[in-house]
């Protein structure tokens, strides 16, 4: 939920965490329960880092053009076969269509 800031005639500062639908262009101040106009301050933005930056871009990237794979990567293609641990059949699972 937004939180906005409001100013009365005083210069008392306020803020308020309302839904965007119940936004008013003025609000009552509590301190003084004067009107209040909005005050406008910079958004707030965060920069990404490199590695989360690689991420969303590859994100997006297969969003549009997802790799799709026909069958498993050869014992040695990847030179993580080490990595991989056998597939152990378990009898209480049928096998998958093989095309």
């Amino acid at each position: 939920m937004p939180t906005y800031s409001f100013r009365c005639a005083r210069g008392d500062t306020f803020d308020v965490l309302i839904p965007m639908p119940e936004l008013r262009s003025t609000w009552t101040c509590p301190t003084c329960s004067q009107p209040s106009t909005r005050v406008y301050g910079a958004p707030a933005l965060a920069r990404l880092g490199s590695s989360r930056h690689r991420a969303a871009d590859l994100a997006a990237s297969s969003a549009e053009r997802p790799h799709v794979v026909r069958r498993p990567a050869a014992a040695g293609s990847t030179g993580n076969a080490a990595d991989r641990s056998p597939t152990a059949r378990r009898p209480g699972f049928p096998a998958l269509p093989r095309p």
